[in-house]
């Protein structure tokens, strides 16, 4: 198994390194980190965090952090995002003159391009080239 380690740059960019869960140490542009401590994320997944420059990995209580936070899901967005008056745009809206004018000549010329092809095989055909 390995152990995700991400480094927080000071640019603002991360970059993961996957590291063999025996292993103590790794490297990344030049600076060593220490493997000591990671945490069991979802799906089985072993992460640590760290930050450019320092070795060992930063050390902070998740559910400690999300009540600091105070974040919470309103029921209500998620209620209005699978509301289907949402989810079905066409079924509302009106083309405009132009949309519509494209839309006709699109249909257009695919049937002047079927029946071209049409007459081209029946051609074809009674001069002898398909047989």
């Amino acid at each position: 198994m390995r152990i995700w380690c991400t480094v927080l740059r000071k640019n603002g960019t991360y970059q993961s390194v996957p590291v063999k869960a025996g292993r103590t140490v790794f490297e990344l542009d030049g600076n060593i980190y220490n493997v000591n401590k990671y945490r069991i994320g979802k799906f089985r997944l072993l992460r640590a965090i760290y930050a450019e420059g320092l070795t060992d990995p930063l050390d902070f209580d998740v559910d400690k952090e999300a009540k600091k936070a105070n974040l919470k899901i309103d029921s209500k967005a998620v209620k209005n995002v699978t509301n289907k008056k949402i989810l079905d745009v066409f079924g509302q809206e009106e083309f405009t003159k132009l949309e519509k004018l494209v839309i006709l000549l699109m249909v257009v010329s695919l049937g002047i391009s079927a029946a071209s092809l049409i007459v081209m095989l029946f051609v074809m055909h009674h001069i002898g080239v398909l047989g």
